[in-house]
């Protein structure tokens, strides 16, 4: 078995890949930094977010009743030039559900909850207070909430990526100058798991508001995502 002398294991977990590293901790003089990358994006898609529920004693009323109300969603996009298969399952469940009843202090049988959650992606140049008004008009009882993202978030990745090893660079240089001594070469980079959301925060419509009520202008959201950096120190 060859030995190990002078290589710095790093344990799983520690990164996304199972690293080693030789090092000569005689001769070890090293800097290590993170930089953070922050951009604005502007956005160019609608994400709309709909999620229906029926409560019924009866399994297959439960379900119908929630197919109903999907089906009212579903109805208003051909008019909108969107496809009905655009409006896509992104999670449904069907389960009992009990609930306490205060006069026998038990839980009780209430029946089965249907939830049917849906999404709902329109690009920016479609008209999307006119589909905001149509889902919120069209009968269905459903919580509806739009956010906004990049169909693409791969370039806008790339950019972010870039401005947090810049970031870093920035960071040791400023400080090994100060201490009198100069960057090598890179020996190590780092990046994290954390998955970047390029999307805004949601916010809620309520269909209670009426026709008309939405009046919905896309904003510029931020991003941020972090790298490390490992830097030899020349003296």
């Amino acid at each position: 078995m060859p030995s190990l002398q002078g290589w710095a294991i790093w344990p799983r977990g520690y990164d996304r890949n199972f690293l080693i590293e030789k090092r000569n901790h005689m001769k070890e003089n090293m800097i290590t930094v993170e930089g953070r990358g922050r951009l604005r994006v502007e956005p160019d898609t609608a994400v709309i977010k709909c999620q229906v529920s029926a409560l019924d004693p009866s399994y297959s009323e439960a379900s119908q009743e929630m197919n109903r109300q999907v089906d009212l969603l579903r109805q208003v996009l051909p008019g909108l030039d969107l496809e009905k298969g655009d409006l896509k399952t992104t999670d449904f469940t069907v389960r009992r559900d009990c609930r306490r009843n205060p006069k026998t202090e038990r839980y009780e049988f209430a029946g089965y909850q249907a939830s049917h959650s849906l999404e709902l992606r329109v690009p920016l140049d479609k008209d999307l207070n006119g589909v905001m008004e149509a889902l919120l008009g069209c009968g269905a009882d459903a919580q509806i909430e739009v956010s906004f993202a990049v169909a693409d978030p791969e370039p806008v990745r790339a950019r972010l990526l870039t401005a947090a090893v810049e970031s870093a660079q920035r960071r040791a240089e400023i400080i090994t100058r100060a201490a009198g001594t100069k960057l090598g070469k890179i020996v190590h980079i780092s990046y994290g798991v954390t998955e970047v959301r390029f999307r805004s925060e949601p916010q809620a419509c309520l269909a209670e508001d009426g026709p008309g009520a939405p009046d919905i202008e896309a904003g510029s959201f931020s991003v941020e995502d972090s790298v490390t950096v490992t830097w030899e120190i020349l003296d």
